[in-house]
């Protein structure tokens, strides 16, 4: 299932990630583990829109089952990244961002068959809960994801026109070394807001390539733009390894 992924958590396997995403402008992260993984977790779990995701995705019978945090920094500015994921009558995983006192709260609620997996996008903006997006994921002959689409719903942070129904470039194309196809993706997907939606879609991306880092560098390129408020397509595909 697309969620196990974020199961896996450096905890389990004594591995950390401290990397330099983009020396010039002086963005960095670094994975916690120990306590400093309890504090952050429970930094996350203690904000009200943590709290009213949970209680509105589960009906507050949920158990977090898996957890990863990080330490970001851009230029002056710090914060941190958690990523939680619940398990109860749906697995869905909780995104957490904050810096300098800006938090963003949004969630993906996973379904998985034989065919498709299908994610929910929520966001939580100004104390209401929205239901963004419903981002498709069919499964290729080998069960493998590869033709992502995105159907917007009615939120602050989506493009006009509900219920329009956007076709993202395959996973298998998103996933090779493809500067164009980066830069397309990421100016449509974050450049209409906000929305977790981005986030989740990228999340997506990482399935068939099965890359611990992935996950993260999804994470943190939502913080970088939502919570430092830059809208750098070319920087996030050179973060991610599309572009040189």
């Amino acid at each position: 299932m697309l969620s196990a992924l974020l199961l896996f958590t450096p905890a389990m396997t004594g591995f950390s990630v401290a990397k330099v995403l983009d020396s010039a402008n002086s963005l960095s992260y670094n994975e916690v583990n120990g306590p400093e993984l309890d504090t952050l977790t429970q930094k996350a779990i203690s904000d009200n829109g943590v709290q009213q995701l949970v209680k509105h995705l589960s009906g507050g019978k949920a158990n977090l089952v898996g957890k990863r945090a990080f330490r970001a920094r851009f230029n002056d500015q710090e914060g941190s990244i958690s990523l939680l994921n619940y398990k109860g009558k749906e697995d869905f995983l909780i995104l957490y961002g904050e810096s300098g006192g800006k938090v963003k709260v949004g969630a993906g609620v996973f379904k998985s068959t034989d065919h498709k997996t299908q994610i929910e996008a929520y966001d939580f903006i100004d104390g209401k809960i929205y239901h963004s997006s419903t981002i498709t994921v069919t499964k290729d002959s080998n069960g493998r994801p590869s033709k992502p689409s995105v159907e917007w719903h009615s939120s602050p942070l989506n493009p006009p026109n509900p219920g329009k129904t956007v076709n993202v470039p395959p996973v298998s194309i998103l996933a090779s070394d493809s500067c164009t196809t980066c830069l397309k993706v990421c100016n449509y997907i974050y450049g209409v807001g906000c929305s977790v939606t981005g986030a989740l879609v990228c999340l997506a991306a990482c399935a068939p390539i099965a890359n611990f880092l992935c996950p993260a560098i999804c994470a943190v390129v939502w913080w970088y733009l939502c919570t430092q408020g830059v809208k750098g397509c070319t920087t996030v595909c050179r973060i991610a390894g599309y572009c040189r």
